[in-house]
Formats: C-alpha cells, sequence, structure tokens
C-alpha cells in the first residue's frame, strides 16, 4: 500500500487479523495508543476472523481476544518505534499479570 503525503511521526499503518478457534470467537479488548481505522467481523458455525486497519503510536498496542474448544488466548501487537511484535497470552495469565498492571498504571 502507498500512502501519499509526508509522515513525520513515527507511526504505522497496520492491517492485522485476530482469528479464533475451532466454535469459538474473536473480539477487541483493549486497546492504547491505536487508532482504528476499519474493522471487519466474519465468520461461520465453525470459525471467526476479525480485520482491522489501524495506526499505531510507538508504544502503542492492540488486544485480540480468541477462544474456542481447548483455546483461550490474547494476541498482544505492539508498535516498538520499529516493528510490529506479537506476543500470545493464556487468558488466565493475561488476567492474572497484565491487564492489572497496566489498570494500575493508568490510575
Amino acid at each position: 500500500m502507498i500512502v501519499d503525503g509526508k509522515e513525520s511521526s513515527n507511526r504505522a499503518l497496520c492491517f492485522l487479523d485476530g482469528h479464533a478457534g475451532f466454535r469459538g470467537s474473536v473480539s477487541l479488548i483493549k486497546e492504547s495508543g491505536a487508532r482504528i481505522l476499519s474493522k471487519c467481523h466474519a465468520g461461520s458455525a465453525c470459525e471467526e476472523t476479525m480485520s482491522i486497519a489501524v495506526v499505531l503510536e510507538v508504544g502503542g498496542y492492540i488486544d485480540f481476544h480468541s477462544t474456542g474448544r481447548r483455546h483461550n488466548e490474547v494476541c498482544r501487537w505492539t508498535f516498538n518505534g520499529d516493528v510490529l511484535v506479537d506476543t500470545i497470552y493464556q487468558k488466565e495469565e493475561y488476567d492474572l499479570i497484565v491487564a492489572p498492571i497496566e489498570d494500575a498504571e493508568e490510575i
């Protein structure tokens, strides 16, 4: 994709997908430093996908939560200023460790 014009900030235009497990669902649960431009959700009885177009600031992130049979995880996409990094958490780990730390930082 080519975007005309000069961009002096260090932001990233990203096209990201979240996929559910078998007979599961996918949703966005949290974002920071992210501007969602477009969101598309599609699925059937056995599978579901969500695709988004998003602009991420440096340090910005977006979290997809996906569930399914024997599948319950959070995928975090973070822009570190150079590359887009994905980190996978089990939902229980995310709820106990990641989310409480970030909620405390917002206070």
